[in-house]
């Protein structure tokens, strides 16, 4: 990863609250889960199962849209 990642994922953990310590909180990226990136990466549909009763989850359907900042950079930034 490089500085600049790293440097920003610091400062979005530093800042974003998760109280259930998610594998991109504790984040070596190797546990990350599935998800699917759409409207332009401005929504992040999310497979996890673990992470449906946190404050970042919102039902949608069938699936979940995860609003987290964290996970969001992953995804978008990092692919994963």
């Amino acid at each position: 990863m490089s500085e600049h990642h790293d440097k920003q994922l610091k400062e979005l953990m530093a800042t974003t609250p998760c109280k259930r310590g998610c594998a991109c909180v504790r984040s070596d990226l190797q546990e990350m889960g599935k998800v699917e990136i759409a409207a332009q990466g401005k929504v992040l549909f999310c497979r996890e199962e673990h992470v449906r009763d946190g404050q970042y989850w919102l039902r949608f359907g069938d699936a979940g849209v995860c609003t987290c900042p964290i996970r969001r950079y992953i995804a978008r930034h990092l692919g994963k």
